[in-house]
């Protein structure tokens, strides 16, 4: 199609043919996602065409509008996304590491100038295979494709996903540019990791600080005088505190059953953000420093993914299948202090924010309920964290013959 872009008296004609011709279809869905423009293919005449009916000249009208409209956006160098799924809003949920972002984007369709920006290794050929056709041959042909075309395989060594690594960086850029800092703060994170994962060396914008917030009457007279503020202005600054809120309590991290160091790095990244500017931050600083340390030590030691599923570890076999096989006689403890020290640092934390705004959280019922959860004394995430724990680190140990 590279004769298209050359002719611009072409493309001209294209687009006055198009808005001359191409009647409105009523009730025609705003958020149908564009067609990418594709190669112009030749096709045989037919010796008897059937005719079309007014409404699906209309419908064909339409498409070939949509397509004209696309590449002109296209031409235009501007990015366009669209998704096969009408909800396919990003929240802080889906920005927790790599895979969740990836899941996100593979599950609701989403594409960059009409090309996905993640596929599924093995959903790649599965419209195309036939019963003759050998599987692996296929998909080999068809990630070759994908690789000609700015896809990259994740992970490198054996794929579950295909990659277009300019549609990825502009997807995240173009969250950047919401100036949203709590997402800011987990795209840093997922720019590194997506660096350290695929090598793909994306620069990182600076992240934006959330202002200070006004956590209750109390401390905002002994932070700064209070400046009489109309209606709106209160209302808006209301309305800017539950949204900074609400997205902490979604990065809420802690579980009963498990440690999820993904998650709470999360948190911990996000919160870091939000109380940069805020001069009752610095006690939470500490304790985020000590998790983050914490959250080192556990990595030098263990080769897991990041997940520790704690309630269904009942000896320490279980335990050292976590844990690097050249530091299994020396490394138990230190996994699991380490655990200990990391789940006490993140709930302090947890506590300096239900602290900090309790005055909005107390108003507000789930929110109050949700910290609970994480941090009340029985039955919470902490409670059986510490608990799991302490089982594990108090156990005789056959396996080493060493004891706590």
């Amino acid at each position: 199609m590279s004769f298209i872009y050359k002719d611009d008296n072409l493309i001209l004609e294209l687009l006055k043919l198009a808005q001359l011709n191409a009647p409105a279809v009523p009730n025609a869905p705003s958020a149908t996602p564009v067609a990418p423009a594709a190669s112009v293919q030749q096709t045989p005449a037919k010796t008897s065409p059937s005719p079309l009916s007014p409404e699906e000249q209309k419908i064909q009208l339409y498409t070939a509008r949509q397509l004209l409209k696309n590449l002109q956006t296209q031409l235009s160098g501007v990015a366009v996304f669209t998704a096969t799924r009408d909800d396919a809003n990003v929240n802080i949920k889906n920005l927790i590491n790599l895979d969740t972002l990836l899941t996100f984007l593979q599950f609701n369709g989403i594409k960059y100038n009409g090309k996905d920006i993640a596929i599924k290794s093995d959903m790649a050929t599965m419209a195309d295979m036939k019963e003759d056709v050998d599987a692996k041959a296929a998909h080999d042909k068809y990630a070759d494709q994908l690789h000609k075309t700015g896809y990259f395989d994740y992970p490198i060594d054996k794929p579950t996903y295909y990659i277009n690594k300019e549609g990825l960086e502009k997807y995240l850029r173009d969250l950047q540019s919401k100036k949203n800092p709590l997402l800011n703060a987990s795209i840093i994170h997922l720019i590194d990791e997506v660096n350290n994962k695929l090598k793909f060396e994306f620069t990182k914008d600076p992240v934006e600080q959330i202002p200070a917030a006004l956590p209750s009457s109390a401390y905002y007279m002994k932070s700064k005088p209070k400046d009489p503020k109309t209606p709106s202005e209160a209302t808006t600054t209301i309305s800017q505190e539950a949204t900074t809120i609400k997205g902490i309590i979604d990065l809420l991290p802690l579980d009963s059953n498990h440690i999820d160091l993904n998650k709470i790095q999360m948190f911990l990244t996000s919160y870091k953000t939000l109380i940069a500017n805020n001069d009752s931050g610095a006690s939470a600083t500490s304790n985020i420093n000590n998790a983050e340390t914490n959250i080192n030590t556990i990595k030098t030691v263990s080769s897991n993914a990041g997940i520790f599923p704690l309630g269904s570890s009942t000896d320490d076999e279980d335990v050292m299948t976590f844990i690097n096989k050249d530091q299994k006689q020396t490394a138990y403890y230190t996994l699991l202090r380490a655990l200990y020290e990391l789940v006490m640092n993140t709930s302090n934390v947890i506590r300096h924010f239900s602290t900090i705004y309790s005055d909005h959280i107390k108003k507000n019922t789930d929110w109050l309920d949700k910290i609970n959860k994480q941090i009340a004394n029985s039955g919470s995430c902490i409670y059986n964290n510490k608990t799991d724990l302490k089982r594990l680190i108090n156990m005789q140990l056959p396996s080493t013959g060493i004891r706590s």
